[in-house]
Parts: C-alpha cells; sequence; structure tokens
C-alpha cells in the first residue's frame, strides 16, 4: 500500500485536510457533520510501524483530552463497546510547550497486508468519530 497516495485519495474524496509531518508521519483533519448541520473536526495521525522481525502495521490514532484523576474512566472504558476497528487507550505525548504528558486517545493498527483503501478509510473514520465523540462528553471541547 502506497500510503501517501490512499490518504491523499482519502483526503480529496472528502474535503479533509492532509498534512504531511515527514516521509511516514501524516495528519487528516476529518470533518464530522453534527445533527444540526454543523461541523466538528478531529485531527488523526498515520504512520507506518514495523518493529523488527514483526509484520507492518498502519498506526491510526486520535487524542480526546489530557488524562486527570477526575475523569469517569469506568464510563469512558464502557464506551469501547462502540468501537469495531479501534479502541480507548491512554498515550504519552508532549505538549505544546514541550512537556510529557498522558493522553486518552482511539487508537488502531492494523496489519498492512490486510488492509484496503477502503477500509483504511473506514477505521480512520472510526478513531476520529470516536475520539471526538469522547473528547464532547468527557472534556468538554473540541481541541484535538
Amino acid at each position: 500500500m502506497n500510503l501517501k497516495e490512499t490518504l491523499t485519495g482519502i483526503a480529496q474524496r472528502y474535503g479533509y485536510k492532509l498534512t504531511e509531518f515527514s516521509p511516514e508521519l501524516f495528519g487528516l483533519d476529518v470533518s464530522l457533520k453534527q445533527q444540526d448541520g454543523s461541523f466538528r473536526y478531529q485531527y488523526a495521525y498515520i504512520r507506518p510501524e514495523q518493529p523488527e522481525g514483526a509484520r507492518k502495521k498502519i498506526y491510526i490514532s486520535s487524542t480526546c483530552g489530557v488524562y486527570n484523576n477526575s475523569i469517569n474512566f469506568y464510563n469512558i472504558l464502557k464506551e469501547n463497546a462502540y468501537c469495531n476497528f479501534t479502541t480507548i487507550t491512554i498515550g504519552s505525548r508532549k505538549n505544546k510547550e514541550g512537556v510529557p504528558e498522558e493522553v486518552i486517545m482511539v487508537q488502531a493498527a492494523p496489519l498492512e497486508e490486510f488492509l484496503t483503501n477502503e477500509l483504511l478509510d473506514y477505521i480512520i473514520f472510526e478513531a476520529a468519530f470516536n475520539a471526538d465523540y469522547l473528547e464532547k462528553t468527557y472534556f468538554g471541547g473540541d481541541a484535538n
């Protein structure tokens, strides 16, 4: 799979903004139409990943919000029931000031050999949709 070509096609099909951060790291700004006709936007990161001796995966992640002790993690974990190809997890990143922080995110890592362009499109949308829902429901905003 030519990841850049596939993501360019997805971006063009839906009018998403595609950013290439490096030759193997991409971002899609996924537009999500709301019931009132307005749009929310959720960023999804996509990159190939192949640890030595392992099969190649396409890693997809979308951030919901910064982890803190007041989050109802029980309810967030129950939201996993609505995930088909994705899962909700805690990951690490650096914030805008370069300070490490833990975040709640939705991620997937399908094996490339089983992916079609259509399935990758679906998984990216699912990651963005679920992350946006969690962000709106548990973090009260639209920052990611």
